[in-house]
């Protein structure tokens, strides 16, 4: 078992064909990991080799932190940067007002998943039904989050975000419906290039299964404003950091 300093890009499933690809000694060997990471999503994964795939369950069942930025004033339908946009409004939030928001998130919770993920209702993945169209109602897990800690708070025009999104957009491979997210971020940047944003930047220790997403589209709904996960980067997993971790080649 080995921790893996996965970038902003490929999936989890990718990233292990490339860690096979890149590492002799891992071909022809099983390889797993102990909770996924979105595409946009960075940080620790923890990668299993051969029979520690046994204990995949327990491992994924451990207590994780993170490291967030909440983009405040543009919200998505995937409640991250690689969704479709809605129109953003002037969001300037301070950092009492911002820390207050999130001390009110502490403890235990009952967590709606996104709706672009794996959950399942009636058999059909969320993902699945919501590239169809099809609205279903998101069910809720019970989540816990030991602590958050309100890390800055900053502001953001809507140009200069689009600038940022768009470079991390093009490194996702497979089909995200890049090309019409991307199209979207420019349409809202070339209309409202000036639209003032907030960026609260976050540390998470919660405990297994929690959304960052979802933390982040309910913190915009409790300060009155759309919002999405900016920036989610995970630096710890079951006492497992980032200290020595691998990471994947640079492609070519």
């Amino acid at each position: 078992m080995f921790a893996l300093d996965k970038p902003v890009g490929p999936t989890a499933a990718q990233s292990l064909v490339a860690l096979r690809e890149s590492d002799p000694s891992l071909r022809g060997v099983k390889l797993g990991h102990a909770g996924r990471l979105d595409p946009m999503a960075e940080g620790l994964l923890t990668v299993l080799v051969g029979d520690e795939n046994r204990a995949v369950h327990s491992l994924r069942g451990q207590s994780k932190t993170y490291e967030i930025d909440v983009l405040l004033g543009l919200g998505s339908d995937s409640f991250d940067a690689l969704g479709m946009l809605s129109a953003p409004v002037d969001a300037t939030l301070d950092a009492p007002s911002v820390a207050l928001a999130c001390s009110r998130f502490e403890g235990d919770c009952q967590q709606a998943y996104p709706p672009f993920s794996q959950a399942r209702v009636g058999g059909v993945s969320l993902i699945a039904s919501s590239r169809a169209g099809v609205a279903v109602e998101r069910p809720v897990a019970s989540r816990t989050l030991h602590a958050i800690a309100l890390l800055g708070v900053g502001s953001l025009e809507l140009a200069a975000a689009c600038e940022r999104a768009l470079p991390r957009i093009a490194l996702v491979r497979g089909d995200f419906r890049q090309e019409a997210i991307s199209a979207r971020w420019r349409e809202l940047a070339a209309e409202r290039p000036d639209a003032r944003l907030t960026v609260a930047s976050l540390r998470v220790r919660c405990s297994a299964g929690t959304y960052m997403r979802s933390l982040a589209h309910d913190l915009g709904a409790a300060l009155g404003v759309p919002a999405l996960a900016w920036r989610i980067r995970r630096t710890e997993a079951g006492g497992l950091t980032l200290d020595g971790a691998r990471t994947l080649p640079t492609p070519t």
